[in-house]
């Protein structure tokens, strides 16, 4: 209640919610008999509407603990993390020393708050390509290595997936085509691409295992990658990986994101809408977003990497105010490509292989 009345809610608003809070019983009724009360006490009740924005405001105030070491936080739910770059010069001694700091004030912050967390589920790491410290760690359900290489996360991916491909096609005899290509893409492709953008940076050969599950359901269905996207608009999981990341900075463009994220990709401010290139005049859009120069491999196969296929497209695709539709016109540029017999069409929108030229990229929208 002290922290509803700091909040900057009305006083009448506090006061009805001191009274929702209050102490009370409950009772269970199933078809006419009920259970004996039970006291609720101290607690907001599951499933309530007040429940999320009444957690916010209790725990809004421990991000001033630890941005007080200038400490990020990343906070999902109940679960809170934090982070702070480092200079590549910093002993792992002493990154780890602050960590604890800053561990040390949130566990100060949660004694003053009557807060308890779970020791079992706190550590610290380290996150470098040839430098990284600590153990694998889960986030929204996917396993990450603190060299992010995502080898035993994509691993992890494949080998429920394989399984739940397996589960879909033993019954295989008793179903239509379309109908186990339906059940693929609900049990199966859905979980795959759960994931997307945190394994997406990772390499061709980590990444070509998750690919082999499309590859063994067209195999059972005796189709072609080709064949199955243009009868059930069902592309490569490459493509499709391609193609919900550009959706993501398309959202961005749409200023449909977290303050966060769009600031990570801003845009450019000035330059010509026209450049020449090979004798041929190619229009720009105008809603470039700044390409950051690649100073690793990493960086290039990430979505940083997919600002310069997203920059070329024609300026109808970027006006699009959906999302849906933005990827439904990427989809159909595809499926232009295969009809025209383009090498490598499954790579139209990569950042990892430009099979065409600029201007011959364009023309697959003027369909």
């Amino acid at each position: 209640m002290k922290k509803l009345e700091v909040s900057g809610l009305h006083r009448n608003v506090v006061r009805l919610l001191a009274s929702w809070l209050e102490d009370r019983e409950s009772s269970v009724v199933v078809c006419g008999a009920k259970s004996d009360p039970t006291e609720l006490a101290n607690s907001v009740f599951q499933g309530t509407v007040l429940g999320p924005p009444l957690w916010n405001i209790f725990y809004a105030d421990a991000a001033l603990a630890t941005r007080m070491l200038r400490f990020i936080e990343v906070v999902f739910a109940d679960d809170y993390n934090c982070w702070k770059p480092f200079s590549r010069n910093t002993d792992r001694p002493e990154i780890l020393r602050q960590c604890e700091a800053c561990q040390a004030r949130l566990h100060e912050w949660g004694a003053a708050n009557s807060v308890k967390f779970d020791p079992d589920k706190e550590s610290f790491h380290v996150l470098h390509r040839s430098h990284g410290f600590g153990d694998e760690f889960k986030l929204l359900g996917l396993t990450f290595d603190v060299s992010l290489r995502m080898e035993r996360g994509v691993s992890i991916l494949a080998r429920e997936a394989g399984w739940r491909l397996q589960s879909v096609l033993r019954p295989q005899r008793f179903f239509t085509e379309k109908q186990i290509v339906n059940l693929y893409k609900s049990q199966v492709l859905s979980y795959i691409e759960s994931s997307v953008p945190g394994y997406y940076h990772a390499a061709s050969t980590t990444l070509h295992t998750l690919d082999r599950i499309q590859d063994r359901l067209c195999r059972a269905l005796s189709l072609s990658p080709e064949v199955v996207l243009e009868r059930y608009r069902l592309a490569p999981l490459k493509s499709r990986r391609d193609m919900a990341l550009m959706g993501l900075l398309h959202r961005v463009v749409l200023s449909d994101v977290s303050r966060q994220l769009a600031e990570l990709f801003p845009f450019a401010t000035s330059g010509p809408l026209e450049f020449v290139r090979t004798r041929l005049q190619i229009r720009r859009h105008n809603k470039q977003l700044i390409a950051p120069p690649f100073g690793t491999e990493t960086l290039r196969r990430s979505l940083f990497g997919l600002v310069r296929i997203y920059n070329l497209l024609p300026q109808s695709v970027v006006d699009l105010k959906s999302v849906k539709e933005f990827q439904s016109t990427l989809q159909g540029a595809l499926r232009h490509a295969v009809s025209l017999g383009i090498p490598n069409w499954d790579s139209l929108f990569s950042h990892r292989l430009r099979p065409v030229r600029d201007l011959e990229f364009q023309r697959h929208f003027e369909g």
